[in-house]
């Protein structure tokens, strides 16, 4: 199968053993400090499913691989549940903020907070315009995963597909000292209809 094509669980386990060997895996307020070694901040913002989100939680943790989960207080498409939340943390991972553009970014906070007992240190926006690419480093008290110092070497996932190209590939060129990755649980472990 194609790269392109491949967003089976298989392939992503490769890329995480790629991203183990050619970087020191960092959390988005880590990735503040200087860095020894080219670093790398693996997100994910969950649109769709946390069913399966905790999957992808479960094999970064065969792994041995920690990443920062952002959630959706509103989402049409699931309910906030604490039991999976809890899992996914369970699994060492981190649990922070996915925000649409007319939410109240403090109060979202509070809320995402409260329903899971520990600091919210990272979020992000759900379709950010151009405008609120590239921001501030730190807004409401938590780190803004699109802002510039976190942008420069960015690869995604979005709608289904790399832009940078080959995603092993790209990870084993690149000489950016941090890299964000940013993979949604929502394209992963689906058989890819021909010409998606």
């Amino acid at each position: 199968m194609e790269w392109d094509k491949d967003f089976s669980y298989r392939y992503y386990k490769k890329i995480l053993q790629v991203v183990k060997r050619e970087f020191n895996l960092v959390s988005f307020p880590d990735a503040l400090k200087p860095w020894t070694k080219p670093s790398l901040i693996l997100r994910h913002d969950v649109d769709i499913s946390l069913r399966r989100a905790l999957v992808m939680a479960e094999i970064e943790k065969e792994l041995n691989v920690n990443a920062t989960y952002l959630v959706m207080l509103k989402s049409s498409l699931y309910e906030l549940d604490q039991n999976y939340l809890f899992r996914i943390m369970e699994l060492g991972h981190e649990i922070g903020l996915h925000v649409s553009l007319e939410e109240k970014i403090p109060e979202a906070k509070r809320k995402l907070e409260k329903t899971i007992g520990t600091p919210i240190r990272v979020f992000s926006f759900h379709h950010p315009t151009e405008q609120y690419l590239r921001g501030p480093l730190i807004i409401d008290g938590m780190v803004n995963a699109y802002s510039k110092k976190l942008m420069d070497c960015y690869i995604s996932d979005s709608r289904g597909l790399f832009r940078v190209g080959e995603p092993i590939r790209f990870l084993k060129g690149t000489k950016k000292p941090l890299v964000q990755l940013l993979i949604h649980p929502a394209w992963w472990g689906w058989k890819r209809p021909v010409g998606l």
